[in-house]
C-alpha cells in the first residue's frame, strides 16, 4: 500500500504454497486473474510463461515444458502505479491442518488496521474483504471506535456478544456492503465503505466471470477504471 491508496485489499493470511513473495502468492489463485480483467480486461495480464528444463537421466533425453506463472515484477508495478493496496488481518498464525483453509488458521498475532494500514493510506475510502475471517476480523478492529450502517442507510450492529461471551456478526452477502463511520475517538476520521468479496481460492464453487463482475463493482465504485 502506499499514501495514494483509495481501495485496500484485505485477506487473512498468505497461503501456504507460494510461487511468489507478494501478496496471493499462489499461481492457482484467481485473484491476480481478476485483478487482470478488471484493470486490464486480461485474465493473464500478470502471468507470464516461463520454460522449466527437465534433465537427462540415463539414457532419456532431457526435456522442457512450459508453465505458466506469476509475474512477480509487474504485480509489484500494478500495486505502485494504482490508488490500491493489501494487507492481511493477520500478522502470525497457527495453521492446524497443512492446507490454507482459513478455518485451519488459529491467529497469534492480529494486524493493527489503524497503525499498519489506514494511517499509511489518508485518502482509503473502501476496504474489500477477500473471506469471511478476514472481513470479520476487520469488523473486530472498527466497531470498538465507530458505528456500521448497510448500504440502505440502516444502522448495523455488526459485532454481538450474548450472556455468555459468545461473539455474532451481523455480515452482509458476498456482493454486500457496509459504511463504518468514525467516532471522536477513531484514529482515522474518514468514512469507509467495508465490502464483503467472494474468496479467490478456487475451492468456492463460483464461476470466474461471476467473481471478476463483483470485484469490478467494488472497484468501479470508488476507481476509474478502463
Amino acid at each position: 500500500m502506499h499514501a495514494e491508496s483509495c481501495v485496500l485489499v484485505c485477506g487473512s493470511f498468505p497461503p501456504v504454497k507460494k510461487s511468489v513473495k507478494f501478496y496471493y502468492p499462489n499461481a492457482n489463485n484467481d485473484m491476480w486473474r481478476v485483478l487482470g480483467e478488471v484493470f486490464f480486461h486480461d485474465q493473464t495480464h500478470f502471468y507470464t510463461d516461463v520454460e522449466i528444463k527437465k534433465p537427462s537421466k540415463g539414457r532419456r533425453k532431457g526435456s522442457v515444458r512450459v508453465a505458466r506463472c506469476l509475474n512477480e515484477a509487474e504485480m509489484r508495478n500494478f500495486v505502485v502505479s494504482q490508488p490500491i493496496g493489501f494487507f492481511d488481518v493477520c500478522k502470525r498464525i497457527r495453521r492446524q491442518r497443512g492446507n490454507s483453509s482459513d478455518n485451519n488458521i488459529e491467529t497469534l498475532e492480529r494486524t493493527d488496521v489503524f497503525r499498519d494500514a489506514l494511517t499509511h493510506t489518508p485518502h482509503c475510502e473502501a476496504i474489500i474483504t477477500t473471506g469471511t475471517l478476514a472481513l470479520t476480523m476487520l469488523l473486530d478492529a472498527l466497531h470498538t471506535c465507530g458505528s456500521f450502517v448497510s448500504d440502505s442507510g440502516e444502522v448495523v450492529k455488526a459485532i454481538a456478544r450474548n450472556k455468555l461471551g459468545k461473539v455474532t456478526y451481523s455480515i452482509p452477502r458476498v456482493g454486500g456492503k457496509l459504511r463504518w463511520a468514525p467516532n471522536t475517538t477513531a484514529p482515522y476520521h474518514r468514512a469507509l465503505w467495508i465490502y464483503r468479496a467472494p474468496s479467490t481460492s478456487r475451492a468456492l464453487p463460483l464461476k470466474l466471470a461471476d467473481k471478476i463482475a463483483l470485484y469490478r463493482t467494488m472497484f468501479a465504485a470508488h476507481l476509474h477504471l478502463a
